[in-house]
């Protein structure tokens, strides 16, 4: 990433190219892909920083190890098992296939050879027990969970789920452990962020003609067949195309096959596909379950009926709809959900309603998550580039996050995105402004805008990510700007603050700003850059 002003800021970054990270975590036809699926999202996003990462995967019936390794990533295969363990008051516990001692031996002989800064953890069947056995082989843990049902000794856990609270892990982890919670730090590909903004405009006015269907890669339970079933008999509601998509470890997967072509509509089945989110941006509408493809439908605002398939996934289903973001089925176990998803189909006939799904979708998921967790494990640099269209929407839910935002904004340049986006159109076809990004480790976290008024002036509006909003990152991009506003010939800075903005006076206040003024509600604060700098 450049940095405008020909000067990179440093933080407190260590160097990722000497980085090494080890991911623990199994496929299965119980445990199915999602797990494995999201641990490749941050792994790709590690490996661009410059990272080392691999893979320990035991060898289990539906598992993934050649798809990881076709990823570009060496797997360290633990033995089949020999014969199942003893059964446990835990069904999870099943899940590893061997007794816990064992793996935890198994996985210590890999990391002594491997000697990883940094264990990623994402399984269900292990504990506190299994991660101090193994502690002595590793730096540091991240853990990855969903159920926040037991013990861990992590120095990062993360829980992506709907609704979970900090407070939830606060007896389970040790102190100092960081807690990662909500859909906000979902490990998606970095796919769905590039085509966030485009999908959600261009959402506008859709009808419900596109349907995706996505019960996960295994479906070990033939949700889908049941859904190809229902949507046969009741295949009214302007359906024109339907597009399902499987493992090809997959049980029903022939069967879903053969049911595809005596559909009343177009269906295609397609298997490992590697373009999910191009797929889930020409779709009008899903059918899914809800792991981690539920967080990639909302960062692309895709309207979605939920059907659970596990218990752990139900929580998030009804959060979901509480908020009017989804439509949720019910639970796979309870018939009633076929009889539901004909009422769902034709309440979703209607535009206004697609709409709305899609906008309360999207703000729930931005598609940054493995961005954000990368940053959790390898501190980046804070850089400066100039905003580009795609930019938009970033800008316009920075703006406007916070319950004070309106009210401590001067120029609201629309509330509204649409009058929002014009206003960004033409401030990047403005030579009289300049709007920069500043990103670490290439997420996204704020902007700084310059509006030259003559006389060598200008005036400076800052806005930072609410997730980084009290970590001090401001007063590194305000330095990075008043270097880049002395290169374009600006001697001195204006910043129009409203006076219950304590935050913002702060910030200003500590960057050298005087009051020098008021304009109405807003006080003005200015900086002499030469004396500054």
């Amino acid at each position: 990433m450049t940095n405008l002003a020909g000067e990179q800021l440093k933080t407190d970054a260590a160097d990722c190219s000497k980085l090494t990270i080890a991911f623990r975590v199994d496929a299965s036809i119980v445990i199915g892909t999602g797990h494995a699926s999201r641990c490749l999202a941050l792994a790709n996003i590690l490996k661009l920083r410059g990272c080392r990462c691999s893979f320990i995967c035991r060898d289990l019936p539906g598992n993934s190890i050649e798809s990881i390794r076709a990823s570009g990533f060496e797997v360290d295969v633990l033995p089949s098992p020999v014969k199942p363990p003893p059964g446990s008051g835990r069904t999870y516990d099943q899940w590893a296939e061997v007794r816990w001692q064992q793996d935890a031996n198994e996985t210590k002989g890999v990391l002594a050879e491997r000697e990883p800064n940094w264990l990623v953890l994402d399984h269900y069947a292990f504990d506190k027990k299994w991660e101090r056995a193994v502690r002595t082989g590793v730096t540091s843990l991240m853990v990855i969970d969903d159920l926040a049902d037991r013990e861990h000794d992590a120095d990062i856990l993360l829980d992506s789920n709907l609704g979970r609270q900090c407070e939830h892990y606060a007896a389970l982890v040790p102190d100092g452990c960081q807690i990662l919670v909500g859909p906000k730090f979902g490990l998606l590909r970095s796919q769905f962020a590039q085509l966030r903004a485009a999908t959600i405009a261009n959402r506008l006015n859709r009808r419900a003609q596109n349907i995706l269907i996505s019960m996960g890669g295994i479906d070990l339970g033939n949700a889908t067949s049941r859904i190809l079933r229902v949507m046969a008999d009741f295949h009214r509601h302007g359906i024109e195309r339907c597009i399902v998509v499987m493992g090809e470890n997959a049980p029903a997967l022939e069967e879903v096959r053969a049911l595809a072509t005596v559909m009343p509509f177009h269906c295609d089945v397609l298997v490992n596909v590697k373009d999910m989110g191009r797929l889930m941006s020409d779709a009008d509408v899903a059918i899914g379950a809800v792991g981690i493809t539920n967080w990639e439908r909302c960062s692309l605002g895709l309207p979605s009926m939920l059907l659970t398939i596990a218990d752990n996934q139900i929580p998030s289903a009804r959060a979901m709809a509480d908020l009017g973001a989804a439509i949720y089925l019910g639970d796979i176990s309870c018939p009633s959900w076929m009889a539901n998803l004909p009422g769902a189909l034709k309440t979703l006939s209607a535009t206004e309603v697609l709409t709305n799904l899609s906008a309360k979708s999207a703000a729930i998921c931005d598609g940054d998550g493995a961005f954000r967790v990368a940053n959790a494990i390898s501190k980046a640099d804070l850089t400066m580039r100039y905003a580009v269209r795609t930019d938009s929407r970033r800008v316009w839910e920075w703006r406007l996050a916070g319950p004070s935002a309106k009210h401590y904004t001067k120029r609201t340049q629309g509330a509204n995105y649409w009058d929002h986006d014009v206003w960004f159109c033409s401030a990047l076809e403005n030579p009289e402004t300049k709007l920069f990004i500043f990103e670490t480790g290439t997420l996204p976290i704020g902007y700084v805008r310059l509006d030259a008024g003559g006389h060598r002036r200008a005036t400076v509006s800052i806005c930072v990510a609410e997730d980084q909003r009290g970590t001090g990152v401001g007063r590194k991009m305000l330095a990075l700007a008043h270097r880049e506003a002395m290169s374009l010939n600006t001697l001195q800075l204006i910043a129009e603050i409203h006076p219950e903005n304590e935050a913002s006076i702060r910030l200003f206040e500590g960057a050298g700003y005087i009051q020098s003024g008021r304009d109405g509600q807003f006080v003005n604060y200015s900086c002499d850059l030469e004396t500054n700098i």
